[in-house]
């Protein structure tokens, strides 16, 4: 046996550069991380020609580079038999013309005043692949976390240039010391060769860092920026300069404009900081300079939520949107205004602090997630959201808006929005870049287009595009958020699937705070504004007017347009409703679409294990298969088919009963054939899991007619049941499983009390009320994801209020079993004068 070693191919440096680091703002964002890993106070990042003007002679190398972007260098330059190349105009106009084409060759400079390197560290940290200095000394000189850790960031050099000159001077025992580092990365290119074949060149006796710039005097209005900065308020007596040659992108004035933007989201701007960059191109040596992100204050919210290693989560906010002088005081009267939070002394504070646990926050979820969310470790979350537009002029009479300006709020969005995350105080790409594919990476804009509802309508969802943000993690606290080796985000493990979900339950506190304030203004003002009553009034005059327009009156066109306002408002929010239930049914088209498959399929589920069963007997008796065990007998096989078979079968029973034309035109329904229905069509699902349904009228012998879509009365009763079951089934409910319904007639109403015997409400569910609210739910799947819609209370809600009827939660007082009453109106039989 021979022991055979590892040889590693000369091609890794470019799998580690060029094709692993995806663009060349990536690149330089790694080699910036370098210089705040050195503890440098800054950095500067610079563009700079080659050669001032046209030179007598360039390298081969220098002529192919050339060559492959303007092919007329062949008419200014001659190759030599040295492998040079020689200019061949000697007039002022052709030396011109030929410079035109040599300033392509371009070198990006990157410069900082940190700890620099000496010999030593290039040849054992520098020049090792995949080193793990970083993981064993996590904190610089200076006390910061460092950003890397994979020991491959140095070749984002390859995904730059072709060749690249280090220098580097360090404090060696108490004197100062220099190197010079050179790699040609083109050697790393060609059949067969392996690392161990390919060298960079080092000198130890290299110039100081101040010589070495001599280069950008060339350039006065670049080199007089970066001398400044140097000579009053940085030191240059450590740090490295690299110079990369034979660049591979075309640095145009739009890629240079896109990375500025790209270094100014480097560094969170909420944050101190404490690297400064400069951006300088001496094509356009005034439009560059120190890279900012001028902070917008002119905010309408900001959510600030600390998790914390205890589970707590402390949430700092504050509300900017509102004039609070001029909120109307009875705002405070509604009950829903007198929570803690919101109560009128809460509101005149300019921050709200409060405290959540994060089990509250998230009821239900299985102990496996919140193992996850304690090994998560401590983290921070900062939104800002900003209106884009202004209101209208009814938005601006129901709520009290603080002005301000739309254009600069749109320009500082445009180039500054989305939530990008920060681990130790640097940008972790792409995470909320403009422009980029994961702008969205806690897909908001899907939340959205799944609830497109105005802020006064609860459930209200934030556009990514009113949003900024940060998310500040740290190598130290949040190990499992690991870098992909691409340097394309972090890798997407169970942990950072946790990760979003505890961001965007921090959206959510937002949202809900701002919506429950924007709905309770709107119930407000259609109170003082008597809306039912204006369009009451509205449609008599309308009809009077109609009859004798000659005694049309100003007070009439008076009372119309209040009742058009009014009218407008409920078309308003009849337009939300419908655009959320509008997916809602289409999925009953797509049910509807396939009922004549379903139907087939029905039929042939109710005979086809027997066929199967006849069939087989012809060849083997079930007497010959005795003692065979069950995953082996097709007998035993064919009865549990047709187990599953009838179980399949009462789904499409009980779909195909939904969506029946019948039960979507209004008329008059008998509550007592609906009800006994609704128990038969349940029962093939509800007896399997040993669950009793019990309807109990007031009076055996009274009926009571509803006018009503039976599928609205299905709409009720199917979301009453079904959370039932799905409770009994997750709280493992030990004992008998009981639902009753129970019925009485008052007058014009039916009175209706649905009771559960099962774990109740859930705790982290305060007031019984949030259980109609959209989205709110407390259902987790069997991965410990929440996986309810949180709709069909909502939906349930919505029916009872077309109906004008009432409908109230309870808890009981031991936290065990459901019940909810809710009043229908009665109709009489036969009336069905608004059948439709």
């Amino acid at each position: 046996m021979k022991n055979l070693t590892f040889k590693v191919s000369a091609k890794t440096a470019r799998l580690f550069g060029r094709e692993n680091v995806s663009n060349a703002e990536a690149a330089i964002s790694e080699l910036i991380k370098n210089t705040y890993d050195a503890d440098a106070t800054i950095c500067i990042v610079c563009f700079l020609p080659t050669y001032r003007s046209a030179p007598e002679t360039i390298s081969a190398q220098e002529y192919s580079y050339l060559l492959a972007r303007d092919e007329q260098i062949q008419q200014f330059y001659c190759l030599t038999d040295d492998g040079s190349a020689s200019l061949v105009s000697s007039d002022k106009e052709g030396r011109n013309a030929a410079y035109s084409i040599v300033q392509k060759l371009v070198d990006l400079w990157i410069i900082d005043n940190g700890t620099g390197m000496s010999g030593k560290t290039i040849e054992e940290c520098w020049m090792v692949i995949g080193t793990n200095d970083k993981e064993k000394n996590i904190m610089s000189k200076k006390g910061r976390a460092r950003t890397g850790a994979k020991g491959i960031g140095r070749f984002a050099l390859d995904r730059l240039g072709n060749r690249c000159t280090l220098h580097s001077s360090c404090n060696s025992d108490g004197s100062t010391q220099s190197v010079k580092w050179d790699v040609d990365w083109s050697e790393f290119d060609g059949e067969g060769k392996v690392l161990d074949d390919i060298s960079a060149r080092m000198d130890e006796n290299g110039e100081p860092l101040r010589d070495v710039l001599k280069f950008v005097a060339d350039f006065p209005q670049v080199a007089g920026a970066i001398d400044g900065l140097f000579k009053r308020r940085h030191n240059l007596d450590t740090g490295t300069v690299i110079r990369i040659g034979f660049l591979r992108d075309s640095w145009t004035r739009q890629e240079i404009d896109r990375l500025n933007k790209t270094l100014g989201a480097l560094i969170p701007p909420l944050e101190q900081r404490e690297l400064t960059l400069f951006l300088y191109d001496a094509s356009n040596p005034t439009f560059y300079g120190q890279v900012s992100v001028d902070i917008l204050d002119d905010y309408d919210y900001r959510l600030e939520a600390a998790f914390g290693k205890n589970g707590n989560v402390e949430f700092d906010l504050f509300r900017n949107e509102l004039e609070r002088v001029n909120v109307d005081p009875d705002l405070f009267t509604l009950q829903e205004m007198k929570q803690t939070r919101f109560k009128k002394s809460s509101f005149q504070k300019k921050k709200i602090t409060y405290c959540e646990t994060v089990e509250n926050l998230f009821p239900g979820r299985t102990n496996k997630f919140f193992r996850h969310v304690r090994e998560l470790g401590p983290f921070k979350v900062k939104l800002l959201f900003f209106k884009k537009g202004s209101p209208s002029k009814r938005d601006a009479d129901i709520y009290p808006y603080r002005p301000f300006q739309p254009g600069p709020r749109k320009a500082w969005l445009e180039e500054f929005g989305g939530i990008k995350i920060y681990r130790d105080n640097f940008a972790v790409r792409p995470y909320g870049e403009l422009d980029g594919r994961a702008f969205d990476w806690l897909a908001l804009g899907q939340r959205v287009a799944i609830s497109p509802v105005a802020a006064s309508r609860k459930g209200w969802k934030v556009s990514p595009q009113n949003l900024a943000g940060t998310v500040s993690i740290s190598r130290r606290w949040n190990q499992h958020l690991c870098d992909q080796t691409n340097r394309e985000g972090l890798i997407e493990n169970e942990h950072f699937a946790v990760f979003r979900e505890l961001i965007l339950r921090v959206i959510q506190e937002f949202e809900d705070d701002r919506s429950h304030i924007h709905y309770n203004l709107n119930e407000l003002y259609k109170r003082k504004n008597k809306t039912e009553e204006d369009k009451t009034a509205g449609a008599i005059t309308a009809s009077r007017i109609v009859r004798t327009p000659e005694k049309a009156t100003p007070q009439d066109a008076q009372q119309l347009a209040r009742a058009f306002v009014a009218q407008q408002e409920e078309i308003r929010e009849l337009r939300d409703e419908q655009a959320m239930l509008r997916a809602l049914a289409t999925l009953g088209t797509v049910l509807v679409s396939f009922s004549h498959e379903m139907g087939q399929l029905q039929n042939t589920m109710g005979s086809r294990s027997a066929v199967l069963s006849d069939i087989l007997s012809s060849y083997i008796s079930p007497d010959e298969l005795v003692g065979v065990s069950g995953p082996f007998n097709p007998y035993t096989i064919l009865e549990e088919w047709e187990e599953d078979d009838k179980r399949v079968k009462q789904w499409f029973t009980f779909a195909l009963s939904s969506v029946n034309a019948g039960r979507r035109r209004r008329r008059n329904v008998s509550l007592r054939e609906h009800l006994q229905r609704t128990k038969s069509i349940w029962k093939g699902f509800l007896e399997p899991r040993e669950v009793d349904l019990n309807i109990e009228f007031e009076d055996d012998e009274t009926d009571v007619y509803i006018m009503a879509f039976e599928i609205d009365l299905d709409s009720i009763f199917n979301n009453l049941i079904l959370n039932s079951v799905e409770a009994f089934l997750s709280s493992r409910h030990v004992g008998k499983r009981q639902i009753d319904i129970g019925v009485a007639v008052s007058k014009d109403i039916v009175r209706i009390d649905y009771r559960d015997n099962g774990p109740g409400i859930h705790l982290s569910i305060k007031d019984p009320v949030q259980i109609f609210r959209f989205a709110v739910t407390t259902k987790v799947g069997p991965d410990g994801k929440a996986n309810g819609t949180g709709l069909g209370m909502w939906i349930l809600a919505a029916v009872l209020q077309s109906f004008d009827g009432s409908y109230k939660a309870f808890r009981s007082r031991d936290q065990k079993g459901f019940r909810m009453e809710f009043t229908l109106p009665v109709s009489k039989k036969g009336d069905d004068r608004w059948q439709s």
